[in-house]
């Protein structure tokens, strides 16, 4: 979710990309800053996040992760689909 929120610069889009709440978003993302015990988002203004130096780091490290993943998940399920 953190990732989401990162590129959508927003708990509220995030949500709606994600199909849930901001508030859930916004759990997610103060979990996984206890969890590493580190700050990821700088503030939060009206509908948008500014991100922390971490944060933009994090984001910036993840990306290719994540589109990694979604390649091999798509692979996968084309697979699955043939057999």
């Amino acid at each position: 979710m953190f990732l989401e929120v990162a590129n959508a610069q927003s708990f509220n889009k995030a949500g709606q990309i994600l199909g849930t709440s901001h508030a859930k978003v916004g759990r997610a993302v103060r979990r996984l800053e206890e969890e590493l015990g580190i700050s990821l988002i700088a503030e939060a203004y009206g509908r948008g996040v500014k991100l922390t130096p971490a944060g933009k780091r994090l984001a910036r490290d993840l990306a290719p992760i994540d589109r990694e993943l979604a390649k091999t998940l798509a692979s996968l399920t084309v697979g699955r689909n043939r057999a």
